[in-house]
């Protein structure tokens, strides 16, 4: 069976006329994405869509990334979350975001054809030929948040900054603050407080290198938003930040092998996380060694492990 092409899904998805779909708000018309979906499923049901990882810019600003994958044929898109004057909102809450990710994914979807003609302000299709047309749905109240039905949903901890946009001093006690922000809001366990910092290496290895006195902010920060988790917060049982037993440091070692095993897909994570557990770690080294054994050939086992998977690669 032969791989549908670009061509081909351009040539279906081009031909259909939306306008019997679209809705006008604000004073712009656009396609609903329940709508969108629809029509997409009747001719590619085994279409899926991603979210990718949102985009925090400097001043607060925030892009959302989607693709839309029709067997091996994908598109991506991104957007900026705005208000309803097309305007990029500062500190977007979390409804819009999700607002964003769904006007996102019906742009994304019509990069493969599908109602694109709606932004070259023509009333119809380019093309001559009319698809055949399904019968409208009756209308849903859109739910809220929207569903996200096929892949699964990224984390909130996911969030990425945008190292290059530091350009001076201001930028980077903006980002810092940023980051100490998001951090509050969105990490509600010491796991997602790690995996926030990991995921964003990039930007406090440059805040480290060029501007040190905010990264002694920020990671001064996340030190005592750690300390701040209690025991029943924290996933997988970690028992907190200054282990004071023997059995407490054993299973703060075994839980922080788990977490590794299971977010740091690179070595850059393993270091940033080293790092900003560097305290416990002194810690558990001085007065629980064979705790430290075990963090220590849990480090040693996942660096091997990821250096197999590279040479494999």
């Amino acid at each position: 069976m032969n791989e549908i092409t670009h061509k081909e899904i351009w040539e279906t998805l081009s031909k259909i006329n939306v306008n019997q779909y679209v809705e006008d708000k604000y004073g712009l018309t656009f396609l609903p994405w329940v709508y969108s979906w629809h029509l997409l499923q009747e001719h590619f049901p085994e279409a899926q869509y991603d979210f990718d990882p949102n985009e925090i810019h400097a001043d607060g600003s925030v892009t959302v990334h989607c693709t839309v994958s029709i067997g091996s044929c994908a598109r991506s898109m991104h957007l900026p979350v705005m208000d309803n004057k097309m305007k990029s909102l500062i500190q977007p809450t979390s409804r819009d975001i999700s607002d964003a990710k769904q006007r996102n994914l019906v742009k994304c979807i019509a990069m493969h054809g599908l109602g694109i003609y709606l932004w070259t302000g023509h009333g119809s299709p380019l093309s001559e030929t009319t698809a055949k047309s399904i019968d409208k749905p009756k209308p849903e109240p859109e739910p809220e948040p929207a569903p996200e039905p096929t892949p699964a949903k990224k984390d909130t901890e996911d969030f990425i900054f945008d190292a290059p946009a530091i350009k001076n001093d201001e930028g980077a006690e903006q980002v810092t603050k940023l980051m100490l922000e998001m951090a509050t809001k969105f990490s509600k366990t010491e796991s997602q407080l790690k995996k926030f910092w990991t995921s964003n290496k990039a930007t406090t290895d440059l805040l480290e290198k060029d501007w040190s006195q905010h990264y002694e902010v920020l990671l001064a920060g996340f030190k005592k938003m750690k300390q701040n988790f209690s025991a029943d917060e924290i996933t997988e049982g970690d028992e907190g930040y200054l282990p004071n037993s023997q059995q407490a440091a054993d299973h703060w070692a075994e839980v922080t092998v788990k977490f590794i095993e299971k977010h740091c897909d690179d070595t850059n994570g393993l270091d940033a996380l080293w790092e900003t557990d560097k305290e416990t770690i002194a810690h558990v080294e001085n007065n629980y060694a064979p705790a430290y054994e075990i963090l220590k050939a849990g480090f040693k086992s996942r660096y091997a492990a990821l250096a197999k998977e590279k040479t494999d690669d």
